[in-house]
């Protein structure tokens, strides 16, 4: 996986594989794994690389894990076969703000 754009590519192509990658990945998380208060994505602009990344309110258990796996798989099913995704993830401390990429894909409704 080269993470740079592929040739004939428009310098802006990112903005339309970044919503992809933010629609897929609310596609896969229609029922979101238990503690998980966000998950949000970013493309690297002028590369095919992207980041996803999982916000939970307390360390996630294996079928959580699982779970994010699998959301990561679908996501990729959707993007081009060049792309490099990594995913990463954040337990947020009580009281805190999970550190959140740019394009968000689910986040939890403050009475849930």
């Amino acid at each position: 996986m080269s993470g740079k754009e592929a040739p004939g590519e428009a310098p802006d192509a990112w903005r339309k594989w970044q919503e992809e990658l933010r629609w897929s990945a609310e596609h896969a998380l229609e029922y979101p794994p238990e503690g998980l208060m966000a998950y949000s994505c970013a493309v690297v602009p002028g590369s095919r690389r992207a980041f996803l990344k999982a916000h939970f309110s307390q360390p996630p258990s294996e079928d959580a894990l699982d779970a994010i796996q699998a959301v990561e798989s679908e996501v990729a099913a959707y993007m081009p076969d060049d792309f490099e995704l990594e995913t990463e993830l954040e337990v947020v401390p009580a009281g805190a703000a999970p550190r959140l990429l740019p394009a968000i894909a689910f986040q939890a409704s403050h009475g849930a």
